[in-house]
């Protein structure tokens, strides 16, 4: 797979070279950015820290079953991105993570005049399953995504084409996806592809009214690397502990995903929800087993004070943060953000010591900018209805 990135890169390079007499001009917004006189060229070098600090308890019972734990104060996100847009032909996206191993985020190119559909995107990418899963970290309500995370699709090298329709009210993504690791290196075994298809109905958008809606429907398969398959999620917290886990299922054929996805914004108000499920065909013997796992989540989030959370139909989700005043050195103005959550996973389609987990988040966001702001969440967990877990965590998030 990495032959295919090193093609686009050097397409991307033939490409800039064509162009390399166009003159930009620096300036600075919410970021260092450059750009043509006739602004058909563009280019952003970008960045983002993540700094955490949390404390989580789950009680003397599960410390014997799982490692004790405690404070925690760990720099979660650490990267650096480069964007830009060729004459309105090609964007591309470059993000790299560093912290204890490298790694990337993003790693692709978009042809945006491909005869038939609007965008035509190659490389190491997200594949187009989920509400949540689509938005960028910078923009989440809460720290961290929700219990559906353990059904999300994360990135790997392949193509996704986008076709939007009816004045941008339907828009229709597919996705064919090679599985590899975090450094684009295919993952060893038989199967590792992956098909998704994502629809979103979005028939009411009021800008002055910040009123928008939207509906969506994504599913996908894929065959398991080896015929073997497994769910895992963390808490909602940043933590390295697997509560909910389902044990390695062997001799799995196929596993087909399916995601629903609702939302809604008013004002300074703004709701969603997902429902997924996942279905591992799974051979024994002489007998076909279907197993099952779902997972949900509900939230809302009201600015109390200076900001809006507006709907981006470009993407599909709410992740557009307006403040009505930018914070200045001698006045923090900002904007306050209320959050909460309703989440639930249930791995429990196969034996499992636990399967179950309830999560209720409640959330606090200081916005100093629209993408900078300090973040304080309180989490309640029910492990299979039977024991509590409860996490503290402040972040501070500097973007730009």
């Amino acid at each position: 797979m990495k032959h295919l990135l090193l093609a686009l890169f050097l397409l991307l390079a033939s490409y800039t070279s064509y162009a390399q007499s166009v003159k930009l001009e620096p300036y600075w917004d919410s970021g260092l950015k450059f750009k043509s006189e006739n602004e058909r060229y563009h280019f952003t070098v970008g960045g983002r820290v993540h700094f955490d600090v949390g404390y989580q308890q789950h009680g003397a019972v599960l410390d014997t079953i799982f490692e004790p734990i405690g404070p925690r104060i760990n720099v979660r996100r650490a990267r650096v991105n480069f964007t830009g847009n060729l004459d309105g032909v090609i964007e591309y996206d470059f993000e790299f993570n560093f912290g204890e191993e490298f790694s990337y985020s993003d790693l692709y190119i978009a042809f945006l005049k491909v005869p038939g559909v609007d965008r035509v995107t190659l490389g190491y990418l997200r594949e187009p399953f989920g509400m949540e899963e689509q938005t960028n970290a910078n923009r989440l309500v809460f720290m961290e995504r929700s219990l559906t995370n353990a059904f999300g699709t994360n990135r790997n090298v392949g193509i996704r084409i986008e076709k939007h329709m009816f004045g941008n009210k339907f828009s229709v993504f597919t996705g064919v996806n090679r599985l590899t690791d975090d450094l684009s290196d295919d993952v060893t075994g038989e199967g590792a592809y992956s098909f998704t298809a994502r629809m979103i109905y979005s028939p009411l958008m009021q800008e002055e009214a910040n009123r928008a809606v939207h509906l969506g429907l994504a599913g996908g398969s894929f065959a398991p690397i080896n015929n073997t398959y497994h769910l895992e999620t963390q808490n909602e917290a940043n933590v390295e502990v697997m509560y909910v886990r389902t044990p390695m299922l062997e001799n799995v054929q196929q596993v087909r995903r399916l995601g629903g996805e609702v939302g809604y914004t008013e004002g300074r108000f703004c709701f969603q929800g997902e429902y997924m499920h996942a279905f591992a065909v799974q051979q024994e013997q002489a007998a076909t087993l279907t197993r099952n796992f779902n997972s949900y989540y509900l939230q809302g989030s009201y600015f109390i004070t200076g900001g809006t959370r507006k709907y981006r139909r470009s993407y599909n989700n709410f992740s557009s943060i307006q403040l009505k005043e930018r914070s200045e050195a001698d006045k923090l103005r900002g904007a306050w953000e209320l959050g909460l959550r309703f989440s639930s996973v249930n791995l429990q389609g196969v034996q499992a010591e636990f399967g179950e987990l309830k999560n209720m988040t409640v959330g606090l966001n200081w916005y100093f900018t629209a993408s900078s702001r300090l973040m304080l969440n309180y989490l309640h967990g029910r492990l299979q209805n039977s024991y509590t877990i409860q996490a503290l965590q402040l972040r501070a998030q500097v973007s730009f």
